[in-house]
């Protein structure tokens, strides 16, 4: 008893100080109201599961008869044979990292990281089916098998005896309790060996085929019986066994972390007691399961309940949104909310309901409701084609029936604060008005339709009256005023399907949006997706100050801090949480009646109406899953051939696309859970891919790349680290760096070799142009010479034939001979002028020579100007025109730094390089002014003008430097390929 005693204080504390983590599947709850999912065989689960684990990455491993499964919420991915033998396994156990598997027909392995390690009689083992697996404290891993119990060191298997008289006999279950006792069970009896100690003991028990031991809240241990009943054990110490027992055959239970009882039952379904004592619950193919058929069951670490059947996998979940135990087929909920929670439910096709709890009562079998509504005084009104009633003292009493003998639907009822009810008729236009037993017609005012009748009504806290229509239109009326909001107004959510009032204003809600009315001005509301706010037929604002609206893209809540933003900022697109199927939402809300279809009982529990039932949801206790997902890489594949994930892979020549397959492991909702990912030498930044799995890349080239991929849970809980895959794609030789060097040299010594080709065709074109110039002096000189010059000379000579007949001492005759001595100089001149176009200035010297000789005769014997003339370079032979236009440049530097600048220092310089002829003349004169430099002359005077047009004809550059404290500079360029004839030195 002691033994017990401290056990169950032990479990109690433990779970007071800790309480109950969240993701819990709820005791409140019934089997039914959690969130169910299968997969079944037709649908790529494997059949026969035989035993499931959920490793630390987060993976669940499935044992099916073909082969062994790793799960990620989204596929099942078969093991190869090559890693895991595909023998029938028995049992698997998740420690150490990894996992580990025992087979039917002998043997056990250790799967890690994608590699296994095989252990058989050879290592230790016994021989048999390795019927259990469990590991302890000190990460020491036991092995029940049919023959035996063994004990894995590190090394090897030992053989474990718990009982010396019973060495041999077949080892079934294991388990490792809270208090870290090794529970087994040996044959027909079951052992225990306690922390530290060295033997195990007999526990006294006797049981059938132990399927399964499990631990309950109150420490007690549990054995399900494949052949008996689940039932708790008899423990140390105790005179007689516990009288709890359930008669379900077993191979599989646990106590979920909630502390609910689960039993997968043989061909029986699926069963759960939520607390001691509390009626079993059965959960069957009927309802949804894959196979009634079950056998193993299994918590993961988010708190969902795991089945594996005969015919697929089971999943059981908390889901936020809880369906209420409304009959089937009910249609057309009214719903209203009734005193401490109760919800009233008026329809279409059953008599009015009340919920209680989990109960539903009828209230007059012949009483159809489509309009419903509470007052502040917390009266319940309901209207149908019978009449209006009152819910008096829990039942509903008839207050009138319709005017005119009317049986029609009502569309809507308010009552205000003075019992006047207010009611919209569906085919009676107008508002309808119950005061003092009477019914009194309202005609719609100006700017509504006559024939309109409102969709839904809400007396607000000023006892007001809004009236709501379709197509954009709002009214309100008080005792003394009545004020019409249309389009013009801002009005803009089309029909008026909701009102509702809150802290912040009146509330609008319809088919096209939502609107908030405050300071009689109107707002509209913009969320991130526009689509989100297509028929919201219910909006409900809650103490807390966040907002609930029903659309028909299921149940939004934007946070208070969201929807103050958006208010305050109009161009701010509010963030919001959507409840859908997923969280249990079924059906769609009815956009015609009744309205709204969203109701807030006294309790804070929210209620939608749907056209396949009625949920509700506790806005104060919705369950959040903190579990931070793992991630994986599961495989890298080119053209479909998938690679070896080994670190730093290297990826054949010419691969340019792939494939990467990767896992958020949150199995919870992994339709919710969100992945990035970035191919870093790719991408810049992350792409958002949501919930897909896969990333493919193209037309990458060789390189060294790392791909990274991070994730979150469907509550938003990230995994920034992620995981992540460095590889390289290996070059093709024309993609190396040594191939491009050589590329680069080879295009450059085309391109030199090019230029060169270019160079010798350009300098062809110069040198035949320059050959035609010269032929064409030439040309000019022997038309000169045979005509003018001839000409003149004969002239002369006629008129010296005259000047010799004048007698000598007449006047006439000396000036003649004065004019024929002047035409024997100009013809002198002329022959000089013929020369110079046959032949250069320099062609008996070279530049510098030439320059000496101008430079004299520009002097004019003024020897106070200091000249040197320098030669660099060897010299080489000058193309005829690029001499003479160079020498004529030069003197004409020479001439301005003597005229003009009145230089007392003239440098000239003659280049001969290889790659141009260079000509400087520098001085210490005057200088140029600016505005002459910049106009290229003096008005009236062409020396820096022919100078440049002298340099442009042998395609030289001449460029001209002055400053008045340090001369003028004047520097002639041309290149090699003009300058020098033929390159002949």
């Amino acid at each position: 008893m002691m033994f017990s005693l401290w056990r169950s204080i032990g479990c109690t504390l433990i779970l007071l100080l800790l309480g109950f983590p969240a993701g819990a599947l709820d005791r409140s709850r019934s089997l039914q109201q959690f969130h169910h999912t299968s997969w079944k065989v037709n649908e790529g689960a494997p059949g026969q599961i035989s035993a499931l684990a959920q490793t630390d990455d987060g993976y669940l491993w499935l044992a099916a008869p073909d082969a062994l499964y790793r799960f990620d919420g989204v596929r099942f991915e078969a093991i190869a044979d090559d890693i895991v033998p595909a023998t029938t396994i028995q049992s698997l156990h998740a420690a150490n990292g990894g996992l580990w598997i025992g087979y039917q027909r002998n043997g056990v392995s250790f799967l890690k990281d994608g590699r296994a390690r095989h252990y058989d009689q050879n290592d230790g083992l016994p021989f048999g089916t390795a019927m259990s697996l469990q590991s302890d404290v000190q990460g020491n891993v036991w092995l029940a098998t049919s023959n035996g119990l063994a004990r894995f060191d590190g090394q090897r298997w030992q053989k474990m005896a718990p009982d010396p008289a019973l060495p041999e006999q077949e080892g079934r279950a294991m388990f490792l309790d809270r208090d870290r006792t090794l529970w087994v069970a040996i044959r027909d009896r079951v052992f225990y060996l306690r922390p530290g100690a060295q033997t195990f003991q007999d526990s006294g028990e006797r049981v059938g085929f132990a399927g399964r031991f499990a631990q309950a809240p109150d420490g007690r241990i549990w054995l399900a019986e494949a052949d008996g009943s689940t039932r708790p054990l008899r423990l140390p110490g105790e005179k007689a066994a516990p009288a709890a027992k359930i008669d379900v055959q077993s191979a599989g239970i646990l106590f979920d972390r909630d502390g609910a009882l689960w039993i997968s039952g043989l061909g029986s379904g699926m069963h759960r007691q939520s607390r001691a004592g509390a009626p079993l619950e059965t959960f069957t193919r009927k309802e949804g399961l894959s196979a009634d058929y079950a056998w193993p069951v299994l918590e993961d670490r988010e708190g969902n309940i795991w089945v594996g059947t005969s015919g697929g996998l089971d999943r059981f979940r908390y889901s936020a949104l809880v369906k209420a135990p409304f009959p089937a087929g009910t249609h057309d909920f009214a719903l209203v909310p009734g005193e401490r929670g109760d919800v009233w439910a008026g329809s279409t096709t059953h008599p009015l309901m009340k919920l209680h709890g989990e109960q539903v009562s009828m209230h007059g079998p012949e009483l159809r409701v489509t309009a419903s509504y509470r007052d502040r005084s917390g009266s319940v009104w309901l209207g149908g084609p019978k009449g209006i009633w009152r819910v008096v003292s829990g039942a509903p009493k008839l207050v009138a029936a319709l005017p005119n003998g009317i049986e029609d639907d009502v569309q809507a009822l308010v009552a205000d604060q003075a019992g006047v009810v207010w009611a919209s008729i569906q085919s009676a236009p107008g508002l309808w008005k119950y005061e003092n037993n009477r019914w009194a017609n309202i005609a719609n005012p100006s700017g509504i339709e006559a024939r309109r009748v409102p969709r839904t009504f809400l007396i607000d806290s000023q006892d007001r009256l809004w009236s709501a229509y379709a197509n954009n239109s709002l009214v309100r009326a008080d005792a003394s005023s009545v004020r019409v909001y249309a389009q013009n107004d801002g009005l803009s959510v089309g029909d008026v399907l909701a009102l509702f009032e809150g802290r912040r204003g009146l509330w609008i809600a319809g088919e096209k949006g939502l609107q908030l009315m405050h300071s009689d001005r109107l707002q509209s509301v913009s969320v991130a997706d526009r689509k989100a706010l297509l028929g919201v037929s219910g909006v409900v604002e809650t103490n807390q100050g966040d907002l609930w609206l029903h659309t028909m893209g299921g149940i939004l809540r934007i946070e208070a801090a969201e929807l103050d933003r958006a208010i305050q900022d109009p161009q701010h697109a509010a963030r919001f949480e959507r409840f859908d199927y997923l969280d249990g939402l079924v059906g769609r809300p009815t956009l015609l009646r009744p309205l709204p279809t969203m109701i807030q009982g006294d309790d804070g529990r929210l209620w939608f109406a749907t056209d396949d039932g009625v949920v509700w949801i506790d806005p104060q206790h919705i369950a959040r899953n903190p579990q931070v997902p793992s991630i994986a890489i599961t495989s890298l594949s080119i053209q479909g051939s998938r690679q070896q994930l080994t670190p730093g892979i290297q990826l054949p020549v010419g691969t340019r696309n792939l494939e990467i397959d990767f896992a958020v492991l949150s199995l919870s909702m992994p339709e919710r859970a969100h992945a990035r990912y970035q191919l870093e030498g790719l991408d810049d930044g992350w792409r958002d891919v949501g919930a897909r799995r896969q990333a493919m890349f193209t037309n990458l080239g060789p390189g060294d790349y790392r791909f990274r991929v991070i994730g979150s849970n469907n509550d938003g809980v990230w995994n920034e680290e992620g995981a992540s895959l460095a590889f390289a794609i290996l070059p093709a030789f024309y993609q190396t760096d040594w191939f491009r060097v050589l590329a680069i040299l080879a295009a450059l010594l085309v391109l030199a070799g090019l230029y060169q080709l270019r160079m010798r065709q350009f300098s062809k074109r110069m040198h035949d142009r320059l050959a035609e110039r010269m032929a064409e002096r030439e040309r000019i000189a022997r038309e000169l010479h045979d005509t003018l010059l001839q000409g003149f000379q004969g002239l002369i000579l006629r008129f010296q034939s005259v000047v010799d007949r004048i007698p000598p001492q007449e006047p006439a005759r000396q000036l003649l001979e004065s004019a024929l001595e002047r035409a024997d100089q100009v013809l002198v001149d002329g022959r000089d002028r013929v020369r110079d176009l046959r032949s250069s200035e320099s062609a008996d010297g070279d530049l510098a020579d030439a320059f000496k000789q101008a430079a004299q005769e520009v002097a004019g014997g003024n020897t106070t100007v200091e000249l040197q003339i320098v030669e660099f370079g060897t010299m080489r032979r000058l193309h005829p025109i690029v001499r003479d236009e160079a020498y004529w440049i030069g003197r004409e530097a020479l001439l301005n730094a003597l005229r003009h600048a009145h230089a007392k220092s003239i440098e000239v310089e003659v280049h001969y390089e290889p790659r141009e002829l260079r000509v400087n003349v520098r001085d210490d004169g005057r200088g140029i002014p600016d505005d002459v430099l910049e106009s290229g002359g003096r008005d009236g005077r062409w020396g820096l003008i022919g100078m440049r047009e002298r340099a442009q004809k042998i395609r030289g550059r001449l460029e001209i430097w002055s400053s008045g404290n340090a001369g003028t500079e004047v520097q002639l360029r041309v290149p090699r390929a003009i300058a020098y004839d033929s390159g002949r030195k």
